[in-house]
């Protein structure tokens, strides 16, 4: 006897689409609709009723989440409960109004998306429009760890010093801290870090005071006119400080006078403040590798350069696609940030230089041109389309050499224990290009 078939449940990835494709064949004229996807996935229907809009008529209303329940299943809104008005709201522009608001479909009803998530928000969210004008960002990421990012930022600091640059390093990796412990002798730790301003900050401590123990100046800048300052991920282990238990809540909104700020809304004013206290000429970022929040908040939310570390792997360049295709998928909020990034090509063999180099950029412009260049003719100077060879592009990579003599390198000690032949013949490139993509005429 043949077993009865069962109906395929709906999938997480199909539920949204389903939600989207029964709103457009439901008959609501001059209605805009928020669907909101809640911590579980599940879809949540908002109405908006202020002018010019209008709410569907009760029948229609009813009718749509009926076809809602039907067809999301485990993933449909309550017919009963699920579904908001904004006249009902005390704060409709909250909800209506945000700027996480994202836009999915306007023919024949405006249709938008808000995610309630855990984490993973701030990928999507516009940068800071409040970036100091003297100070110059980058951030330094990478999909995966074990890239030189952090042996980089070091070099790279102690070359703007040479400039005449006063620098300011920031640990944000706070999962896996390191930069701060590599740039500062043992000696010199300051009591406080990144995660104690978080903490801080959240019951309204986060003060000058505050700022003063927790940046210290690194012997990096020794013998030059410029300074190197870093803020560590935490502050200096001794007996009564608890890092962990800091960690577990710095990731916490916080509710202000006039709003919510989320994660990546105090990453913004934590550096804002760092570089209003110690004014400084550059601003190098150190983020957490992966697709965590530390690292959504350090490449969108900043205005900052940046330098998207990897090595030629298949995983490599199949975990960036993940990342990538979120943009892909809202190319209005890419816009933002698309033209701030850079491909680094990180530990160069040094045997077959030329041939790997040429792998990498033809694997990071399928990359820029899969998810992130637009389709555009010849002719159309405007687009964000690039050639496979224009080394302005964002895919064509900065280089950096794989060098033994940096197996053992310790930035404490200083760069120049190394000497500059070893430095220029690894680094050379990359010191060049990032300083001028970073300062532009300035470098």
């Amino acid at each position: 006897m043949n077993a009865t078939p069962t109906k395929h449940a709906v999938r997480f990835d199909q539920a949204l689409n389903l939600a989207v494709a029964i709103i457009r064949r439901t008959e609501l004229p001059n209605s805009r609709i928020v669907l909101i996807r809640d911590l579980y996935g599940r879809i949540h229907l908002a109405l908006d009723d202020r002018p010019p809009y209008a709410a569907p008529p009760e029948d229609t209303i009813k009718k749509l989440l009926q076809a809602l329940g039907t067809e999301l299943g485990a993933f449909a809104p309550d017919p009963e409960t699920d579904l908001l008005l904004a006249s009902n709201l005390i704060d409709p522009k909250s909800l209506f109004d945000s700027p996480d608001n994202l836009l999915l479909s306007t023919e024949p009803t405006y249709i938008h998306l808000v995610e309630r998530q855990v984490i993973g928000s701030d990928w999507l969210r516009q940068p800071s429009t409040a970036t100091p004008a003297q100070t110059h960002r980058a951030t330094m990421f990478g999909i995966k760890g074990g890239v030189g990012r952090s042996t980089a930022t070091a070099v790279w600091a102690r070359h703007l010093a040479q400039k005449d640059r006063r620098v300011l390093v920031i640990d944000l990796d706070l999962e896996s801290p390191g930069v701060g412990s590599s740039l500062l002798p043992h000696e010199s730790h300051p009591d406080f870090g990144v995660i104690d301003w978080l903490v801080e900050d959240a019951v309204g401590q986060s003060d000058r005071l505050l700022f003063q123990d927790m940046v210290a100046r690194s012997t990096l800048a020794e013998g030059t006119q410029g300074e190197v300052l870093v803020v560590p991920a935490g502050g200096r282990a001794r007996a009564s400080y608890d890092y962990l238990a800091k960690l577990s809540r710095a990731y916490m909104p916080i509710q202000t006078e006039k709003r919510m700020l989320e994660f990546g809304d105090r990453i913004e004013r934590f550096v804002s403040q760092a570089e209003d206290t110690y004014k400084p000429d550059v601003t190098i970022i150190d983020s957490r590798a992966g697709m965590h929040d530390i690292a959504a908040a350090a490449i969108t939310r900043l205005g900052a350069l940046c330098l998207l570390f990897a090595g030629n792997s298949r995983q490599t360049w199949a975990d960036y696609e993940l990342l990538f295709q979120k943009w892909r998928a809202h190319p209005e909020r890419a816009v933002a940030i698309r033209e701030n990034l850079k491909m680094v090509a990180a530990l160069i063999p040094e045997i077959g230089a030329d041939a790997y180099i040429e792998r990498f950029s033809l694997s990071a412009y399928r990359l820029f041109q899969d998810f992130l260049y637009e389709e555009a003719e010849a002719t159309d100077l405007d687009a964000f389309n690039y050639d496979i060879g224009d080394e302005d592009a964002p895919h064509h990579p900065i280089r950096i050499r794989w060098s033994r003599a940096f197996l053992e390198f310790d930035p404490v000690r200083g760069v120049e224990t190394l000497g500059q032949e070893q430095v220029d013949a690894a680094f050379g490139h990359f010191l060049a290009e990032a300083s001028r993509l970073l300062l532009g005429e300035e470098a």
